[in-house]
Order: C-alpha cells, then structure tokens, then sequence
C-alpha cells in the first residue's frame, strides 16, 4: 500500500510540474511580441498580389490591431493580410515565429533591397519537411536589416495568431524546453493510458476499456492542437493534418459520454441524463463525419458547440448522482470539473472570446492532466487492485526465492550472511502478505462500518449452520432487527451521528449474543441473526427466542452517544424459528422474520414479535393469543 502511494505521489508531481512548465514555456523571455506593431484586413475581393498590397493605397487598406494579442476569432472564408512594422531592424540570427500550428496557408512576404518581395510558404497545407525550420510553429529565418514584413494568411480554424521575433539561439533554448515539457506531459498520460489498458486486461472492467479509450482521444486531440501528429506522425498528409482535431475532438466527446454512462450508472440513478449524453454522442458521431468528408470550418465551429455543451449535462450528472449517494461520482465530478473547465476554456479560446495566453492555450492540457490522474485513482481504488498487487508482490518473492536456490548450489559457503539477509526479507514479505490477506478477507466477508458480518457473507453462513442444525437434529432462529426512525436521525443530526449509531448499535446486538451465533447488517439499518443451538434443557425455542429479543429491545434503548447523550434509540424485531429437525428453506424463514418485523413496525415500533416459520398457521395465533407473552412478547 506504501508503494502504491508513492507511485501515485510521484505521477502527481510529474504531472503537476509538466503542467507548469507548460504553462511557464510559452512566457519564455527574449522575444518580442509583434501584436502591438501589426496591422489587418480581409481579402474580399479579386485575389491581391503583394505589390498591390505594399503599394500606397494598397497600405489604406490595413486596419491597426486593438489588444494584447492577435486573435481574430474563427476562420472567415477570406484570407487575413498582416503588416508587420518591426520594433528594430533584423540582424543574422533573427527568426520570425507565428506560435500557432493550425495555420493551412501561410505566405511570409519579406522586402529585398531590390524593391521586390522573397516569398515564403508554410502551413499544414504544405508537406512539413518544405518548412523553413523543423518546428511545429510556422518559424522562419529572417536575412538582416528587414525592417517589415508581409503576411497573407488563409485557414480553415482559429485565427489566433501570435507574433513573435526571436533570437536564433534564445529561440532554440525556448524550443528544447518545450518539448521536454511535452514529453513530459505526453509521456505521463500515455503511462496512464497503458496503466489503465494493464487493469482493463486484468479486470475485464469495462469502465477501464471506456476509459483508456477516452484518454487515446485526449492524447491525440491535444497532440494535434498542439502540431506534433503533423510534425511527427503525417508530416506528408496536408490534407489530413487540418481535419484530424475536430475529429479526434468530436471522437473524445462520444467516448467520454460512453464512459461517463456506465461509469455513473446512469440507467440506474439518473436517467434524466441518458437522453441529453445520448444525443451529445450522436452530435460526436456527426461531427466527426463532417471532420472527415465536410467543410472543415463547418466542422470545428460544430465541434466546440458540442465540446461547450459536454459539461453542462456530464458535470451536472456527476453532481446529481454524487447527491443520490453513489460515492464514486465524487471522483468523477473533480475530474471531469478540471477536464470539462479545460475544454471550455480552450473552446472560447478558439472561438476568440480569450486572448492568447500561456495558460488558456494550455487549458486543455492542464485539465486533462488532472482528470487522468484523479480519475485514474479513483478507478484504481478496488479490491481488485489490492489483490492483484498481492498475487505481483508473491511472484517477485518467489521469483527472489528462486534465484537464492539457484545461487545457494555454488556459493553456500561464501554467501551464507547474503541468504540470511535475504530469507529475513521473504519472512517480512510473506508477513506483510498475510496481513494482506487477512485485510482483504475482512473486507470482502465484513460490512465496513459496523463489523459485522455483510448480507452476501452471512447468507453463506447461514447455509452452512442450517445444514448442520438438521444434520444433528438442533433448534435454529432467525431474528430481524430494524433501528427505528433511523432516517430522521440522518436527516436532522447528519450522517456522522447515523453512522455512529450503527456502529454503537451493532456493538451491543453483538454483546447479548453467543459466539456461536451469527449476525449480519442485512442492509441499511437492518440487521439479521442466527441463534443456533437455540434451546437449552427443559426450554422451547420460541422462550429463549423471545428472551434474547427482550434483551437487543433493553440493550438498544439503553444506548447513548457520547457525541449526543440526550438522543435515544429503539428497534423493532421480527424472528421464528425451527424445532429439532425441521425443514424450512432459509428464504421462507428470513422471509416470516421479515414480516415479524413489520408487524412490529405497524404495531407502534420498539417491540418484538415472535412467529414460527408458520408464516399464516402463526399470523392467525398471533391474532387470537395476542396477550400471550409466550408467542408475541411486546417491548
């Protein structure tokens, strides 16, 4: 359990310092923001070429730019002419960087001596080894002494466009950063991914196999955001480059939506929800046809309204179900909190309502990271998992085992101190494996609040002590006990005091009883027992029967809590039994204590009724001996 702490302490700070650094790499010092400095317009009409936008009344055109950052918002369907007036003339090692990669066309038009213009091209549209430096920016190296510079921009995305003007060797410093930074990043979520796909394999959980699939999504959806699957994956597919985000995006929404369904066990809490995740699948599937055979700027503005509208039905279903009490939403709802932020940041990036910043361009990374860490955990937290680290953590010591038996054949004589050491290291390892053991078996046969025995548990002793009585011819009883206005209890003092009356009531039910007998939280504030051996020398069953319920009825009420003394507590109990040799099915007998017990409750609470497995035969004696305390005892 300590390793498996660290390991979770180590991925968290990985992430979280890749997510800094991320955050940090785009506000690398030593570039100059050309933002201040650039002009715009559109090209409506006929095709310009440069000297018709460099010339004079060419240059009316331009429009100064407003703001920190240059972000025009979606494509528009003309291209984007940018005139840049650098701050100072360039000198040999001066490059020109435009830091976004989502670009499809990019022509750099730089002044010659000559009057004429050096054209340049870029962008996904183009095969990325024509590019003039091997980035995943458009980056270009520009000749000294330019003092301005021409741009015609054409896409079918986001035209966020920040400007920079670099040092050669300060640029190449920010570009080893950033991809440690990536590699960082890209490498924690793929060790997830393939943690995720290990415990799938073993597991065959399929909320692992949702998962791990919703994280592929993410890590592709993010790398191509990002330019590395053009730059490293299809640097030759242009036409590709420019449709796989909104696909892998609109392929995320419908994976995510699947996992979020059997993860939340919607069907089961919130049905309300199914409909609107359903629909925002199908919205997934359809934008992610449209990514593929579509009008791609059609498709990305298609993309971020249903990537907008994810968390407004998925983090309101994790909160609704959270509420109902399924406590593994808690998880869901921090993770998908940090994910889904993420997704509507970078959303309202694209859409240009956010300005270019380090932080918003990196939103999706950052929320990502911290949704595949906290949920990662909290699918991780099972008992499986606990059994699965034992069966590994019994292989390494058998395997350890092994290799000293091999060694101690050659060298017993010089090794001796080396294999004491190492079987004193078996010992504490086998030690720590059965207190495992013991730990795993308790929490798979006891409930994990009261200690008692849990309902799928004590159904199988309960066979077993059956068996046995009609082996050797013994009286058995089954009682069933119910904490009276327990919900009111919960409701008005909280779920801390409900969850310390349980506990203080399982302790005294487990005071009046033998160790021969059994006793179960049946579910709730319900609670089950088996009497075996359930008469003594001149008694009937149904005495010593009634007898003990006196004593749960007198022990319950005289229960107090030292959190609350003044508060007081009562149960109703229903029970039957069985004379020496009878055979009754256990579902008959559980089910007449369980009427037994609501009898008590209709009949005003805080009693006992006592029926034999008779269910009808005792419900008419109970009728006409109602005052015979022998029968039907009243507390």
């Amino acid at each position: 359990m300590k390793r498996n702490s660290g390991t979770g302490l180590v991925t968290t700070l990985l992430l979280l310092f890749g997510m800094v650094a991320n955050a940090c790499a785009g506000q690398s010092p030593g570039f100059a923001d050309l933002a201040p400095q650039t002009r715009y317009f559109f090209e409506t009409g006929e095709p310009l070429t440069i000297e018709q936008v460099s010339a004079p009344q060419g240059r009316d055109r331009f429009q100064a730019h407003e703001g920190a950052t240059l972000n025009l918002g979606l494509a528009r369907r003309h291209p984007l002419w940018l005139h840049i007036a650098l701050p100072h003339p360039t000198h040999a090692h001066s490059l020109f960087e435009i830091a976004y990669p989502l670009l499809d066309h990019v022509d750099l038009y730089i002044p010659r001596e000559d009057g004429r213009f050096e054209r340049r091209q870029t962008g996904d549209a183009h095969p990325f080894h024509q590019r003039d430096i091997d980035y995943r920016n458009p980056s270009f190296r520009l000749p000294p002494g330019v003092s301005e510079l021409y741009i015609r921009v054409q896409t079918s995305g986001s035209l966020a466009i920040p400007l920079r003007l670099w040092d050669e060797e300060i640029f190449l410093a920010h570009v080893a950063n950033t991809e440690w930074v990536f590699g960082a990043y890209y490498g924690a979520m793929l060790a997830m991914l393939l943690y995720n796909l290990l415990l799938f394999t073993f597991l065959l959980d399929r909320s692992y196999l949702l998962y791990t699939l919703s994280i592929s999504s993410v890590i592709l959806t993010l790398a191509s955001l990002n330019g590395l699957t053009f730059q490293h994956l299809w640097p030759e597919a242009t036409s590709w480059a420019s449709r796989a985000p909104p696909f892998f995006t609109a392929v995320g929404i419908v994976c995510i939506n699947a996992f979020s369904s059997h993860f939340l066990r919607m069907e089961e809490y919130a049905r309300q929800f199914l409909i609107p995740s359903r629909m925002l699948m199908i919205g997934g599937t359809i934008c992610a046809l449209w990514a593929l055979f579509g009008n791609i700027t059609d498709s990305i503005r298609a993309v971020i309204i249903v990537g907008v509208l994810n968390p407004l039905v998925l983090l309101p279903a994790g909160i609704y179900v959270w509420r109902k009490g399924y406590v593994p939403a808690r998880g869901y709802v921090y993770a998908w909190t940090a994910f889904l932020a993420g997704i509507t940041v970078k959303g309202a990036f694209l859409w240009g309502l956010l300005p270019t910043h380090a932080g918003i361009v990196s939103s999706m990374e950052i929320g990502s990271a911290f949704e595949v860490l906290l949920l990662s955990m909290a699918l991780a937290d099972r008992i499986n998992l606990i059994r699965r680290n034992n069966e590994l953590a019994q292989q390494a010591a058998n395997e350890t085992l092994s290799r000293l038996n091999d060694r101690l054949e050659s060298v017993v004589n010089q090794r001796t101190a080396e294999l004491e050491e190492a079987n004193k290291h078996i010992e504490a390892t086998n030690l720590e494996l059965e207190k495992q053991n013991r730990l795993l078996y308790q929490m798979a046969t006891h409930d994990g609040l009261t200690g008692l025995l849990n309902r799928k548990t004590f159904m199988t002793r309960i066979q077993t002590a059956m068996e046995e009585a009609r082996r050797y011819r013994l009286p058995v009883a089954v009682m069933m006990l119910d904490l009276d206005n327990f919900k009111s209890i919960n409701d008005r003092y909280g779920h801390q005091i409900g969850d310390q009356t349980l506990k203080a009531v399982a302790s005294a039910i487990r005071r009046q009883l033998r160790d021969s007998d059994l006793c179960g939280r049946y579910g709730g504030e319900e609670f089950v027992i088996l009497l075996g051996h359930a008469s003594q020398r001149d008694s009937h069953p149904e005495e010593i029967v009634c007898a003990t319920a006196e004593r749960l009825l007198a022990a319950v009420r005289a229960l107090r809590l030292s959190a609350n003394p003044a508060l007081r507590f009562s149960t109703s109990i229903g029970s039957t039994w069985l004379h020496s040799g009878e055979r009754v099915p256990i579902e008959r007998l559980i089910g007449t204590a369980d009427a037994a017990l609501y009898h008590s409750k209709r009949t005003g609470k805080d009693r006992a009724t006592c029926w034999p497995h008779d269910f009808q035969t005792s419900f008419e004696a109970s009728q006409n001996r109602a005052g015979d305390s022998g029968k039907a005892a009243s507390g």
